[in-house]
């Protein structure tokens, strides 16, 4: 991870440091490759850096998943330390089951969204969650959300409005799926949608546009068989009302309200009338 300056930041474990079995190490070099500092944390048991994030202040975020602390098994740890690398705080997050963390994501207020995989909570055998810190490491709310099956939660993404969208893994019936989940601020599920691949489909990575469309990326095809995984990039066109026509159509192409699904509230659809070949901004 760089910063605006050129600096780099680097996470991982380290069994030559700190006091556990292997535990957690940050370091920071400046532009030309000097080390500027360096810390460790963790416990007695192992603990694993993972994913690193600045905010606009210089200070870094850690998170990762540690055996030496929290609830149960392996669970989630997220620290924050200054830009001179001395640690402001840190927290946990898991129950009797294993956590992993796999991405974080920042807002302009400094609140922390974390995505992964929990045993502990959630419907199936293993769910995705989301957590939200606020800057001085508050958990605000967290969120679980899968099927019977196991599901992960693989990439996260914000947008300016404080949504926070999610991608992973979806364990449904026979191969896995990708899926894309969207929150509010305040941990609302406003959608979610699920797509299928000819094999396994697993989706990594997700990012947005101005307009809020998502673009997911990850891979698909069939174990067992050489070169049939391929790269796959998805977008997904928001569609805030759920009438079946896009944000950007209805405010370009057919001057209907994003917020409404029923613009001229003759009890059809805009996504109907459109499909029919009507105006929906009649009606009658």
């Amino acid at each position: 991870m760089l910063d605006a300056s050129g600096n780099a930041f680097i996470t991982g474990s380290t069994e030559s440091y700190g006091v556990g079995h292997s535990d957690v190490f940050i370091v920071k070099y400046d532009s030309g490759g000097n080390l500027l500092w360096s810390n460790a944390w963790g416990g007695s048991e192992e603990d694993l850096g993972f994913e690193i994030a600045l905010d606009y202040f210089g200070n870094v975020f850690i998170m990762g998943w540690t055996l030496s602390y929290g609830a149960g098994s392996e669970d989630v740890f997220l620290l924050k330390y200054n830009s001179s690398g001395n640690l402001l705080w840190n927290n946990t997050w898991g129950g009797s089951g294993y956590e992993y963390a796999y991405e974080i994501a920042l807002d302009a207020s400094g609140n922390t969204c974390i995505t992964g995989v929990t045993s502990s909570y959630g419907p199936g055998h293993s769910a995705v969650f989301l957590l939200k810190y606020d800057s001085s490491g508050n958990l605000m709310w967290d969120k679980t959300w899968g099927g019977s099956a196991n599901d992960y939660g693989k990439g996260i993404a914000l947008d300016s409005s404080g949504n926070t969208f999610i991608t992973g893994i979806y364990g449904g019936a026979g191969y896995s799926d990708v899926f894309l989940l969207k929150y509010d601020s305040s941990g609302n599920l406003l959608l979610y949608n699920t797509w299928k691949g000819s094999g396994y489909t697993f989706g990594y990575g997700i990012a947005l546009d101005t307009l809020g469309n998502a673009f997911i990326t990850g891979d698909t095809g069939n174990y067992g068989e050489e070169g049939d995984f391929d790269v796959f990039l998805l977008k997904h066109e928001l569609d805030t009302d759920s009438d079946g026509l896009s944000d950007n159509n209805e405010n370009i192409t057919y001057f209907t309200d994003p917020n409404n699904s029923d613009t001229d509230g003759d009890g059809l659809s805009d996504g109907w009338e459109v499909y029919y070949g009507l105006n929906p901004t009649w009606s009658s």
